[in-house]
């Protein structure tokens, strides 16, 4: 499954209107972020967005979505696009350095 597109602007849909959800019902979305519920009616997001919508500032976190192959890591890509899913698992991070005691 890929998690990473780009954008469809421009692009008619099956009704003919244009974007990605144009003519569509919306329906929502549901995740978690930090294991605190989520839920959008958007089909893709930033990595930033994600954060910043779950009240998370970018500033200081990047996002890490959670799956069972393995860990997909944004510190270095808070600008790409992750298609959603229901049940995905998000996880902000912090960038900074953490003590030990």
């Amino acid at each position: 499954m890929n998690i990473f597109t780009n954008t469809n602007e421009g692009r008619a849909s099956s009704d003919g209107s244009k974007g990605p959800n144009k003519g569509k019902q919306e329906r929502e979305i549901r995740y978690t972020l930090d294991g605190e519920p989520q839920t959008t009616t958007e089909r893709e997001m930033t990595a930033e967005q994600i954060l910043r919508v779950g009240g998370v500032d970018p500033a200081k976190y990047y996002l890490v979505l959670q799956k069972d192959e393995g860990n997909v890591v944004f510190k270095d890509n808070p600008l790409a696009v992750v298609k959603l899913h229901n049940n995905m698992k998000f996880l902000a991070n912090y960038r900074g350095a953490t003590t030990v005691s």
